[in-house]
């Protein structure tokens, strides 16, 4: 006799906004020592961006985040967690749009995750759409 092949279902995704600690400002100092009067315009603003980091601004990653469950014993499931690869080094102050598109991004990747190992994707944009953004730190 066939085993019944379990349904995995896509319960929640989020939208992880994850304090990034590794990037750095280094690539705020490419003009740092330069002598050309126009590089030294970029190397101020350039000099304003750095002292403003971790003030006004910092870098984060942005993940889709899924919990899927299956039916585990009579009545109950259980919860297993899928995460996309994630994009690092993103300035908070972006343009909304621009995290919108790597929200995106992430959701594909995410999908692409789940239908590897065999969750029912079926209902994917329909959770995605109600996804929360969540910062952590």
């Amino acid at each position: 006799m066939a085993k019944k092949k379990t349904q995995i279902r896509i319960d929640k995704i989020t939208i992880l906004h994850i304090l990034d600690e590794i990037s750095d400002t280094k690539d705020l100092e490419q003009y740092k020592d330069s002598t050309d009067p126009e590089e030294q315009k970029y190397e101020a603003q350039d000099a304003e961006r750095r002292e403003s980091y971790g003030l006004s601004w910092h870098y984060i990653g942005i993940v889709a985040h899924a919990e899927v469950s299956y039916q585990y014993g009579p009545g109950s499931r259980r919860i297993e967690r899928f995460e996309s690869g994630g994009l690092w080094g993103i300035e908070t102050d972006s343009e909304d749009s621009y995290l919108v598109e790597v929200a995106t991004e992430q959701f594909s990747d995410l999908r692409r995750h789940l239908e590897v190992f065999g969750v029912d994707t079926s209902n994917f944009d329909e959770v995605a759409s109600t996804a929360k953004t969540v910062f952590r730190a």
